[in-house]
């Protein structure tokens, strides 16, 4: 028998997905301005020496990579979303032919990009 933290585990919830993509959205507008203050910043250290540019860049560095790490995890989340929705859209009766075609071949559903 499956305890509470299995199931959870094993469980999927699209709506606590959208909930920490749209979480994730807000800390980005966030991270993007920072990222936009700091590039700014290097702007201004090209008239200065070297191990000032390095250090500046080396915290542009970080920054991004966080960032890359937290897009991709929350394009995984996007993925599972688009796949769960797609399969309950195919079996559905409310949708046309023509959307579940659009869904079956559609480069965005299918990630194809």
């Amino acid at each position: 028998m499956e305890d509470d933290f299995e199931k959870k585990i094993h469980t999927f919830n699209a709506e606590e997905e959208i909930n920490v993509i749209i979480n994730f959205l807000e800390e980005a507008k966030l991270d993007a301005e920072r990222l936009k203050l700091l590039l700014k910043e290097m702007k201004i250290l090209e008239k200065y020496d070297m191990l000032k540019q390095v250090e500046k860049f080396h915290e542009i560095l970080k920054f991004y990579q966080l960032l890359d790490t937290d897009v991709g995890i929350n394009a995984e989340r996007i993925k599972k979303i688009s796949s769960n929705l797609k399969n309950k859209a195919l079996e559905s009766n409310d949708l046309t032919d023509e959307w579940k075609e659009i869904i079956k071949t559609n480069e965005r559903w299918n990630f194809d990009w």
